[in-house]
């Protein structure tokens, strides 16, 4: 890297770039634009659910079966045991510091009140750990909801969208980060927060349905998911929007 001179002149501080160097004073970083890390039609296989960009195959595990999605097949969870898919190999697949989306098209059956209940509809993270972001759906007065939580180094915030999900309709939610703005956006309507995460970093892989085996049927997503995709770079939050329904 390129180092700079600084001289002070009468008070004034002058910045000279060393020899062939390039450089603008509040110039931003240059970011890597988006790119689809993940990118599941939930057209199985057996018990897999091929990529369609050629990168990790979602597992499925538990009770679930194939029906109908907004344009090919979706995959429910029904059973109140534990039923997820896994993207083995995505554990590395980490946004740190750079913006990301993580967007389903799902229904959702009506989630239970009083009881902590918190369908997983799709994470990469676990609570406890220094970063995760997850989309969920959870109770509210009004019915269903889809919430966002965003954590990494910095802390995390949870964003709760008003549109209600638990209405037998397909919907679709995106989570996503720029700079040092989270947003939630479900079918159009965007929720915003000033919050800057920080790094978010997790060795847990890409998960829809549930958390893992050892989770239980509080944190059940009940009902289908018919697309689902995992963003990294400038420009996530467009490309992820694009992609679904896939």
């Amino acid at each position: 890297m390129s180092r700079a001179v600084i001289t002070a002149v009468a008070g004034l501080v002058v910045i000279a770039a060393a020899v062939g160097a390039a450089t603008t004073l509040g110039q931003a970083r240059q970011r890597p634009a988006a790119e689809l890390y993940g990118h599941w039609s939930m057209t199985t296989q057996g018990a897999t659910v091929p990529s369609l960009i050629g990168t990790e195959d979602l597992t499925l595990h538990g009770l679930w079966r194939s029906v109908d999605g907004v344009a090919g097949d979706a995959v429910e969870f029904y059973d109140k045991s534990t039923a997820f898919g896994i993207a083995h190999g995505s554990e590395s697949d980490n946004a740190g510091t750079e913006d990301f989306a993580m967007g389903v098209t799902f229904t959702s059956e009506p989630p239970e009140a009083g009881v902590g209940f918190s369908g997983n509809i799709m994470q990469k993270g676990r609570a406890n750990e220094q970063g995760q972001v997850k989309l969920s759906a959870l109770p509210t007065p009004l019915g269903g909801a889809t919430f966002c939580r965003v954590k990494g180094t910095n802390g995390y915030q949870l964003l709760k969208s008003k549109v209600i999900i638990d209405d037998g309709d397909y919907h679709t939610a995106v989570c996503w980060r720029e700079d040092v703005t989270i947003g939630l956006t479900v079918d159009g309507e965007t929720l915003t927060m000033d919050f800057d995460p920080g790094s978010i970093t997790t060795d847990e892989p890409v998960r829809i349905g549930n958390q893992a085996a050892e989770g239980n049927w509080a944190d059940q997503h009940f009902g289908s998911n018919d697309c689902s995709v995992w963003v990294i770079g400038a420009g996530a939050r467009e490309l992820a929007l694009s992609s679904t329904p896939c």
